[in-house]
């Protein structure tokens, strides 16, 4: 018999506190490395709020400010860079 595997399944989601258009001078880079995110969009984090998650991190201070109420359990760090 073998050995038990703890797989860990992790599902990544990102949006912006407000739905805007690509960034045009990523687009650039990106397609400079071979990768195409021309169809790309942000998306609004009320656009995610009937997820479950078990964690949201934000990474500023405005969205700290702004960031919802997930219901559940969820797990919210805030990281200012």
């Amino acid at each position: 018999m073998k050995e038990g595997r703890n797989i860990l399944k992790i599902i990544f989601y990102s949006a912006g506190v407000i739905a805007q258009g690509s960034n045009t001078r990523a687009v650039r880079v990106m397609k400079e490395t071979g990768v195409d995110i021309s169809h790309h969009f942000y998306k609004d984090i009320k656009s995610l709020i009937d997820i479950s998650f078990d964690h949201v991190i934000t990474v500023c201070s405005h969205a700290k400010q702004l960031c919802l109420k997930f219901p559940g359990k969820t797990h919210v760090t805030h990281v200012s860079l």
